[in-house]
């Protein structure tokens, strides 16, 4: 058995990518959720779930009303759990997610859109500070005489929406309601089937393989080909200098002739500033050129919406591992 492992390691490490084998898409990122910065606030799960579903449906929604959905849809889970042991509810903890639940939860719900109308004016920063705000802060506790922010945020008009004694959702829920009004839009995902993909904890067995990199090229060429982005969910150390569970869209492939290695073009969810990036990746107004090979490191699993309507199911690899249960581990 160590022989046979040692064999598949080293197979595994001399197999590299080809430029047959990994052709040159891009998507069209005009329908996907603009480009802006999650700050502190650890929603980027909902902004990778944003970014499939606008350009699903062509129409940009707000990751952070995604993200309030969610945390709605924990909470009603924790008070069913609550009452079937007869005990009081905890309040959920207003950070972490995956892509897929979130996709999940917002189908057949309104969601905020976020356009010319949107009354509040894409104050990203502002909504990132009031989710981590109230991340960090105890539900039942009178926060006024505990802001932190800089005198032109303390005197937000929106912000003071929130500065309240109610549970936090509540709080949430308010400011949702001043700014988007009925500027909303109902998530439909019923002819869109959610494709997966797991990279993670795989095992050789007689009939089975790990996943490789060329798995990760075919399920990039696939979505991309078809014209949809692939949400991933990963360490962000495959693309910057700090580690931490996280999660992306890949918008763009190409080969390196150069290098001889197949890139990914990760759109990240801290806005258009590079960040430091990690060894041999590029960053370019905040969106990260990663070899396909480094990626698979630290990657979890991947997801894209196919249209059901639009061409037969892409056949996959043979052998390859079946779709396990993802890590209780939440992303941030």
């Amino acid at each position: 058995m160590p022989f046979i492992t040692f064999f598949f390691v080293f197979i595994s490490v001399i197999a590299q990518a080809s430029k047959e084998d990994c052709p040159s898409y891009a998507v069209d990122t005009q329908f996907m959720a603009q480009h802006f910065d999650q700050g502190n606030a650890r929603l980027c799960f909902a902004f990778a779930a944003s970014d499939l579903i606008s350009h699903a449906l062509k129409k940009k929604i707000l990751p952070y009303d995604v993200a309030l959905k969610v945390f709605h849809d924990d909470q009603t889970r924790e008070n069913q759990i609550a009452a079937h042991k007869r005990k009081m509810p905890e309040n959920v903890e207003l950070h972490g997610g995956h892509i897929d639940s979130a996709m999940s939860v917002v189908n057949g719900k309104e969601i905020c859109l976020n356009d010319q109308k949107f009354t509040y004016e894409n104050k990203w920063e502002e909504l990132s500070d009031i989710f981590t705000f109230l991340a960090r802060s105890n539900p039942e506790t009178e926060m006024t005489s505990r802001l932190s922010f800089d005198a032109q945020l303390e005197k937000s008009t929106h912000f003071n929406q929130v500065i309240t004694t109610e549970r936090h959702l509540d709080r949430l829920d308010k400011i949702f309601d001043k700014l988007c009004g009925d500027h909303r839009i109902l998530i439909d995902l019923s002819s869109q089937q959610f494709v997966t993909k797991e990279f993670q904890n795989g095992r050789l067995f007689w009939n089975t393989r790990a996943p490789r990199e060329e798995d990760l090229i075919f399920e990039m060429a696939t979505a991309l080909k078809s014209g949809n982005p692939l949400g991933i969910e990963y360490d962000i150390s495959s693309i910057r200098e700090i580690s931490g569970p996280h999660a992306s869209t890949i918008v763009e492939m190409k080969y390196d002739e150069e290098k001889k290695q197949c890139l990914a073009l990760v759109k990240d969810s801290h806005g258009q500033i590079c960040n430091t990036a990690a060894r041999n990746v590029t960053c370019i107004e905040g969106q990260y050129w990663v070899s396909t090979k480094q990626l698979m490191e630290t990657l979890i699993y991947t997801i894209w919406l196919q249209d059901k309507v639009a061409r037969e199911p892409a056949k996959a690899h043979k052998n390859i591992l079946p779709a396990k249960k993802l890590p209780i581990k939440k992303i941030f």
